[in-house]
């Protein structure tokens, strides 16, 4: 069943026109990570955060 739903994801996400501009509810993310090494760090740390509170 997952395996199904996973390709039927897949084959949607090719077959769409590819556009320039994010979605609607991506813009945010967008201009939060403008693509250096800083932001990836940064988004990196934030999840390690996250989990650590999470679990523990």
């Amino acid at each position: 069943m997952s395996s199904a739903l996973a390709v039927a994801l897949a084959w949607t996400a090719t077959r769409r026109p590819a556009t320039d501009e994010p979605s609607r509810w991506a813009a945010p993310l967008h201009r939060l990570q403008s693509g250096h090494l800083g932001d990836y760090v940064a988004f990196a740390l934030a999840r390690m955060t996250l989990l650590t509170v999470f679990l523990w």
